[in-house]
């Protein structure tokens, strides 16, 4: 089910027609209000911990680097350079293989012909590799933090950029 609701987000960004900002704004702050449902009263020293304000500024550049490439690139196309995190971290995990190679090479054919049609194809290429390396930053972060409850990792992920976002661009955001 959250896969299914995942897919959507290239065509909200694209066919929304708020800022970036107010998008983003949005969904950190639904899913920090969300998440309050569902936490333990364990996370509220993890949420200010090093690993904690790690994971939420990786969160945060996440989010908005993935906006900029759905924004900006078509929803197959960001989500297949999107997709290549899995491997990235079984890379960086220090398993390796020459066949993991093989789908930068498929993204690469299944790219190369917009980068001279499209003219925000960079801007939405470097977005959505922001995104991927982002994600694969995440990952990791919230393995560190190790928490039993996953409600827990989305708390600390979302709660510290919604709050930030909402202190310094609270006019902009309210001027939906």
């Amino acid at each position: 089910v959250s896969e299914s609701f995942l897919s959507f987000y290239p065509a909200m960004v694209k066919y929304i027609k708020y800022p970036i900002k107010n998008q983003v704004w949005a969904r950190l702050t639904i899913y920090a209000i969300i998440s309050l449902f569902f936490i333990d009263k364990t996370v509220w020293l993890k949420l200010i911990s090093i690993p904690g304000i790690l994971l939420a500024v990786i969160n945060i550049i996440h989010v908005w680097t993935s906006y900029i490439g759905f924004k900006n690139l078509e929803s197959g196309v960001s989500y297949s350079i999107f997709y290549l995190y899995p491997i990235l971290i079984i890379l960086l995990s220090g398993k390796f293989n020459w066949t993991y190679f093989i789908p930068f090479l498929g993204v690469l054919f299944l790219t190369h012909s917009n980068w001279k049609k499209d003219p925000n194809f960079l801007l939405g290429f470097i977005g959505i590799i922001g995104a991927t390396i982002s994600e694969v930053g995440i990952y990791f972060a919230a393995k560190k933090l190790n928490n039993k409850n996953p409600w827990n990792t989305v708390l600390i992920a979302y709660l510290l950029p919604a709050l930030f976002l909402t202190l310094f661009l609270n006019k902009d955001i309210l001027n939906f």
